[in-house]
């Protein structure tokens, strides 16, 4: 069994194709979701930087290495662009080898 880090399992063998696919839908619609609340917004809660911001940051991030396309979902992109320029973000991907 493949644990994830919100506690969802997958099942192993062949029907794992089939809970991941489905996995990776139930995160798209939440990434998409995210994207909306960002709509003419810098911030997802309010007008400055929060916890709120970093985690959905980090989120954002890991479609990167699987490879989930959100290019279509504009707002995110930016947000990832605008985060990611952070000076304190770029120090912090450095130290943890990201960049």
């Amino acid at each position: 069994m493949l644990e994830l880090d919100d506690g969802t399992r997958l099942t192993e063998g062949p029907a794992i194709v089939e809970d991941f696919a489905n996995l990776v839908l139930e995160k798209i619609s939440r990434l998409t979701y995210a994207g909306k609340m960002l709509a003419g917004k810098d911030c997802v809660m309010v007008n400055h930087f929060t916890v709120a911001d970093a985690y959905l940051f980090t989120v954002n991030n890991w479609t990167i290495p699987t490879k989930i396309d959100i290019s279509g979902l504009a707002n995110l992109v930016a947000f990832r662009a605008r985060v990611a320029a952070r000076p304190a973000v770029q120090a912090a991907m450095k130290t943890e080898g990201l960049i």
